[in-house]
């Protein structure tokens, strides 16, 4: 997993909070976590997210008052995207163009994340890997994989261990979410 970062800012003055927040934020790598620590429910903060950082982040939040509020925000891509132009290509195993309801509801502290494209650059085959990794998940733990491209060949043999998944395409950068189906389970 990635490194975390923690940003208290119950010690910033309430006009310091969010240019700081978005400056930690944009100093961090894909696959990294903001661990942001409030004295109140940060959620405006998501909803400016939402529409400065769009695509580029997963929300979780970790604690929830009444005293203290602590919110994981995983960086989840490098701001390349809808803005850039680039199309935006969503698949599942759900309607296409829709996000399946467990999607929105992924909590990045149980975020198993892999990027197959440094395996991929030094010839190595990511397969053996990702399935090793889908096994050892825990309850309510997810894989989150990176790579340059729609991996479609491992969607089959992810549901035979009842995985459903879903991928969400844009400038190059396809990142592809893996979560356990209670009723797919097979053993």
């Amino acid at each position: 997993m990635g490194q975390t970062a923690i940003l208290d800012v119950r010690l910033l003055g309430p006009k310091e909070r969010y240019p700081k927040i978005f400056e930690t934020f944009d100093g961090i790598k894909a696959g990294e976590i903001l661990e942001v620590v409030s004295d109140h429910d940060p959620r405006p903060l998501y909803y400016q997210f939402l529409h400065e950082r769009a695509g580029q982040f997963r929300w979780g939040y970790l604690e929830e008052g009444p005293e203290v509020w602590k919110v994981a925000i995983r960086r989840v891509a490098d701001g390349t995207g809808e803005k850039d132009g680039f199309p935006v290509v969503l698949s599942g195993n759900h309607k296409p163009g829709k996000k399946p309801e467990w999607i929105n509801q992924l909590n990045p502290a149980f975020e198993v994340f892999l990027d197959v494209r440094p395996m991929m650059e030094n010839g190595l085959e990511p397969l053996p890997v990702i399935v090793n990794m889908a096994k050892d998940l825990r309850d309510r733990q997810y894989l989150h994989l990176v790579d340059s491209h729609e991996k479609t060949e491992l969607y089959e043999i992810m549901a035979k261990l009842g995985f459903d998944h879903f991928t969400e395409c844009r400038g190059g950068v396809c990142n592809i979410y893996f979560k356990r189906i209670p009723e797919r389970k097979t053993g």
